[in-house]
């Protein structure tokens, strides 16, 4: 019996399994203090790169806000700013 035991989990992918909580922890972890050093080296806190796209960017800014009532309401007042800092930059140049 031990032994088709272990053929079974021989035969068996690491994959098929699903991770234990303390695994999934332990990712989370390891992700985290990635992004952690990343922002760290970057020294101003900005997560975003050159390379990610306008569409990424603001799909990042408006899901900063999900679960909030007013989600609308911000997103508005952000294109807001974002719209006054074009019209000055425009004629300061």
């Amino acid at each position: 019996m031990l032994n088709r035991f272990k053929a079974k989990a021989k035969a068996t992918p690491a994959e098929d399994h699903e991770p234990s909580p303390l695994a999934k922890l332990k990712a989370a972890n390891v992700e985290l203090q990635e992004e952690l050093l990343r922002l760290k080296q970057r020294g101003d806190g900005n997560t975003f790169s050159r390379s990610d796209s306008k569409k990424s960017i603001a799909a990042v800014v408006i899901g900063t806000f999900d679960g909030l009532s007013n989600k609308t309401a911000r997103v508005k007042a952000i294109a807001r700013e974002l719209n006054a800092w074009l019209k000055a930059q425009r004629s300061a140049s």
